[in-house]
């Protein structure tokens, strides 16, 4: 059984890529509210949705939702 993880705060993201499973790149959470976490991505500080996984987990979409679209995760 696994733990659902919760965004918080001064965490680093990985994000990962459906295209190709072993890349990875990371992003900062630099504050986060109840539905929304901004992240430092490519230099930017942009505000991301938060949405939650089947087990709880949570996670942001830190390029946009859309077909195939990277994922990043505690």
């Amino acid at each position: 059984m696994t733990t659902a993880q919760n965004i918080e705060a001064g965490q680093t993201l990985t994000i990962s890529f459906i295209c190709d499973a072993q890349l990875k790149a990371f992003c900062k959470v630099v504050s986060r509210t109840n539905s929304s976490a901004k992240i430092l991505i490519d230099g930017k500080i942009e505000s991301k949705k938060i949405y939650k996984s089947y087990d709880g987990s949570e996670y942001v979409l830190p390029y946009g939702k859309y077909s195939m679209c990277p994922v990043a995760r505690p």
